[in-house]
């Protein structure tokens, strides 16, 4: 169904479905995106309490962004049948020595990221907040020792609790917004647009499957 802008007071709206951003997601996963080698990880480690951690990721299913249940101006991300695989240094990471001295883990991965959409008008792009503590669930596939699932659980979710929310990070940046080329008519200069000045999100109602954003037109020469 067609959404009613006559409503809103502003000289310029736009109506977002809520499909464009999981239309972004799957653009993103099906050029790889989220498949991440061991060094890219470590390149997101960097500051953390990670040593000792080698991971990479594939994931098998792209994300998808959804509507929070329970308030309609939030939103959730979610993950599933994403792969693991990680080598952890037992001393350097668990601070225990074993025999093994490295263990070799499978993980399958499943979490929801409670998200924010927002605009900064000051640079005219959507923005996305993600919360730092996702629900995470990890079903370890392959453990070379079993005696250390418990222990390896906790640091394996402990490391995607900061991990995750940087997958996402600036995402919904790449998406334009429509800009009108009125160069060389009535007098304008060459290379004139109409843009999107002062914008704000809506605020969303319990139902909608989309995101208005108004504001007013400039011109830019």
């Amino acid at each position: 169904a067609l959404v009613d802008l006559s409503t809103i007071a502003q000289d310029f709206s736009v109506a977002i479905k809520d499909d464009v951003f999981n239309q972004i997601l799957w653009a993103l996963w099906y050029g790889g995106t989220f498949d991440l080698a061991q060094s890219a990880v470590d390149e997101l480690l960097t500051g953390e309490s990670a040593e000792g951690i080698d991971v990479s990721f594939a994931f098998h299913l792209p994300p998808v962004m959804m509507q929070a249940p329970d308030d309609p101006s939030a939103f959730q991300i979610g993950i599933g049948d994403a792969y693991l695989a990680l080598d952890i240094d037992t001393e350097q990471a668990l601070g225990i020595a074993t025999d093994e001295g490295t263990l070799e883990v499978g993980v399958y991965l499943s979490a929801l990221l409670g998200a924010t959409l927002g605009f900064d008008a000051s640079t005219n792009v959507l923005t996305l907040s993600v919360e730092s503590e996702p629900e995470i669930y990890v079903h370890v596939a392959s453990l070379t020792n079993p005696a250390y699932q418990a222990i390896v659980t906790m640091l394996i979710e402990e490391t995607l609790a900061y991990l995750l929310p940087q997958f996402f990070d600036g995402f919904v940046e790449s998406f334009p917004l429509p800009e009108f080329d009125v160069g060389g008519k009535a007098g304008l200069a060459s290379g004139a647009i109409w843009r999107l000045a002062n914008g704000q999100l809506q605020t969303r109602q319990s139902g909608d499957a989309y995101t208005v954003l108004s504001g007013d037109l400039a011109l830019v020469e």
